[in-house]
């Protein structure tokens, strides 16, 4: 998973009080990928106040908040997920931004970019909501608003059991095997069911729309916000070569992880539900 590299926060820093230290991009670097998340999350809970200050439960509360979503979002890099990339707004923990490259399948060649919006209720009782920004054709994606349905998969969201990683995991798979119960965009299940043909054409055009909308990109001055550029040799190159070289050598090395066994007793093999 690539992830932009955000400023240095030093949680050791005894100046400051207990109060909000702004955006989860102030702490993400030196926690994500490490063991020690929540050691470092109780150093910055211990520091004492500050002269003339008090103690406001509320900035207990909006600590912990940040520091789930700060968790959520390790959790998402370490999952690995093939083909996406996504990354916390500068502005704003509950604000993510993220990119889904498909390889294979109907959708091949798709380049879709999306907005996460994460309640200000999380982690309890509502799941986040995913938003295209390029129009994707699809039976579980609202054709006006662009909005992926996740009240099917995700509606009793339980703090203990779902993550923001199976919403980033489930919006990924959907271009690979196509729910078969889903009828959020009616035009385009009811082609997948009776007219196959005519929904790959639509599929096709909707994957052609998102490469040549690629290097289009909202109207923000957020700093994270992701943008395309296209090619130069002289910038690019390099690094694309690197890449060549690196799925060359690792092209037999692979693995992949999943839930499976075979059941006792027998060669039966089985499987679980990835997102629970």
């Amino acid at each position: 998973m690539a992830v932009m590299e955000p400023n240095d926060f030093d949680p050791d820093n005894e100046a400051g009080d207990l109060s909000r230290h702004g955006s989860i991009r102030k702490v993400l670097h030196s926690l994500v990928g490490t063991d020690s998340l929540l050691g470092k999350s109780a150093k910055m809970l211990d520091r004492p106040k500050s002269k003339g200050t008090s103690l406001d439960p509320d900035d207990y509360s909006l600590s912990f908040k940040e520091y789930t979503i700060i968790s959520e979002y390790n959790l998402v890099v370490s999952r690995h997920i093939p083909g996406l990339y996504v990354i916390p707004s500068a502005n704003s923990e509950l604000l993510w931004f993220g990119v889904i490259f498909i390889r294979s399948g109907v959708y091949r060649g798709g380049i879709f970019r999306f907005i996460l919006q994460i309640p200000e209720e999380f982690p309890d009782n509502v799941h986040p909501s995913l938003v295209f920004e390029t129009k994707v054709f699809h039976p579980s994606v609202d054709i006006e608003t662009l909005e992926l349905n996740l009240s099917t998969v995700f509606n009793n969201w339980s703090r203990n059991i779902n993550h923001i990683w199976q919403v980033l995991d489930y919006a990924r798979n959907i271009f690979y095997h196509i729910p078969a119960k889903a009828r959020t965009n009616k035009l385009a299940a009811h082609l997948y069911e009776f007219e196959r043909e005519e929904y790959l054409s639509q599929a096709m055009k909707c994957v052609q729309d998102s490469q040549s909308d690629v290097y289009k990109s909202l109207e923000t001055d957020d700093a994270h916000y992701l943008k395309f550029s296209q090619y130069d040799e002289t910038i690019h190159g390099e690094t694309l070569r690197a890449l060549k070289k690196f799925k060359t050598c690792s092209k037999y090395n692979g693995h992949s992880s999943g839930l499976s066994w075979v059941k006792r007793g027998s060669l039966k093999p089985c499987s679980a539900n990835s997102y629970f």
